[in-house]
């Protein structure tokens, strides 16, 4: 009886872990554009008579919000989204994507007011990554993977040339607004003399943006037409893994063609023998 119920609990973690696997992927699908363009924030908000419990998946990741004002006293769910865009008012810690807001007063502006609340932003890299990997070890999957992660010199070096190849990438930034200087010795004026350049934006990051800085009358700003700028720290750690990826499955590649050729032939069949 205890192994069954045992089995049974498995078999549950298994099924929500890969939902929250799927779930995860699709949002960060559908609200950063990498297929196509992004969507409208997915939203889901419970009113109860005491809170307000807010559940939705934007740019940044997945965010869980409670704020202690109802709209009315009776229950209901909306899909529409709960509380403020951005965590911007109050304490806020933010740190590789993850965000912590607390507002422990109403705060109150010329032109909006929001409620005291408690908001949480998990970021889809660490959703994806976690939920993977746990999924991976309730299937007993994750021990003989990681026994075949063995790389000879030459993958490694491979490897370490795959990941400087997107270390330099990220570094070539890309022409947002303005104009700059085509050609080789363009890219390294727009790179090491960006000022240069006159009034500019420029977005970094490889495969995803990650950083937008501007440039207006020769110096930096804070502030360029409405632009966001300023470091997306989630889209970092995105660009990190897809770089850790990109070259452990191209060492992968070489460690299955070199061992193929490190097979011995079988000898041909002699007719006179048998």
């Amino acid at each position: 009886m205890r192994d069954r119920l045992l089995h049974w609990c498995k078999t549950l973690a298994k099924l929500f872990v890969g939902g929250v696997l799927l779930v995860s992927i699709g949002l960060w699908i559908w609200s950063s554009g990498v297929i196509f363009r992004s969507g409208p924030a997915a939203s889901l908000g419970l009113q109860t008579p005491a809170v307000v419990l807010g559940l939705s998946g934007d740019e940044a990741g997945v965010r869980m919000l409670i704020s202690d004002k109802a709209r009315g006293f009776a229950f209901g769910v909306s899909t529409d989204r709960i509380g403020p865009i951005r965590f911007q008012h109050g304490f806020v810690l933010n740190a590789l994507g993850f965000t912590l807001a607390v507002v422990p007063r109403d705060f109150v502006d010329v032109d909006h007011f929001i409620s005291r609340h408690l908001g949480v932003v998990l970021p889809y890299w660490f959703l994806i990554a976690f939920s993977t990997y746990l999924l991976l070890w309730l299937c007993g999957w994750l021990g003989p993977l990681l026994a075949r992660l063995r790389f000879s010199k030459a993958s490694i070096i491979v490897m370490a040339m795959i990941l400087m190849l997107f270390v330099a990438l990220n570094f070539m930034p890309a022409v947002r607004h303005g104009r700059a200087t085509q050609g080789l010795l363009g890219w390294f004026n727009l790179v090491a003399f960006p000022e240069m350049h006159g009034d500019v934006l420029l977005a970094y990051g490889f495969p995803f943006e990650c950083l937008r800085t501007a440039f207006a009358g020769g110096r930096r700003v804070d502030a360029f037409m409405g632009y966001d700028l300023g470091w997306r720290q989630e889209k970092v750690m995105e660009n990190l893994i897809v770089a850790a990826l990109a070259a452990l499955a191209v060492g992968l590649v070489i460690e299955r063609l070199t061992s193929n050729k490190a097979l011995p032939v079988p000898p041909l069949p002699n007719p006179g023998r048998q």
